[in-house]
């Protein structure tokens, strides 16, 4: 058997390309649109699910409390302020609903796996005392 540049290839180590498509050079593969960034306008509706289960308040006090603006925190904002306000949230979601990160992450147009990476990096945080108890859970 040969490799695709010419060589040969002893028969154990061949891989089969049966089936497999091959592309014309230069494509670079199959092209994908760019990830699409929360906007402003993504923040209104999870600011209106929050307002139902009467937690808007204590959404803006903990973003306020972090000196990030709401749509910051309820968007893909990277900004620390934002980052740090989003964890809080997220960890009083968990607290005061006891929601799984599936429901959170539903809640906030977020994937579970990010719910739980936030839930870490606020739990760091706060055990490292940086946070100063700005976890919006009262305690």
């Amino acid at each position: 058997m040969t490799a695709f540049d010419g060589r040969k290839v002893p028969e154990s180590h061949a891989v089969s390309t049966e089936g497999a498509r091959r592309r014309p050079h230069g494509t670079g593969g199959a092209k994908r649109a760019p990830k699409r960034l929360r906007t402003d306008a993504d923040a209104k509706p999870i600011e209106r699910d929050l307002a139902e289960l009467g937690v808007d308040e204590d959404a803006r006090r903990i973003a306020r409390e972090h000196g990030a603006l709401m749509r910051d925190v309820l968007g893909s904002s990277r900004m620390p302020k934002s980052v740090a306000a989003r964890d809080a949230l997220i960890d009083f979601l968990c607290k005061r609903f006891r929601y799984s990160t599936p429901e959170v992450g539903k809640l906030l147009k977020m994937d579970h796996s990010s719910v739980l990476e936030a839930k870490r990096r606020h739990k760091e945080r706060t055990s490292d005392g940086q946070d100063g108890g700005k976890d919006g859970s009262g305690a």
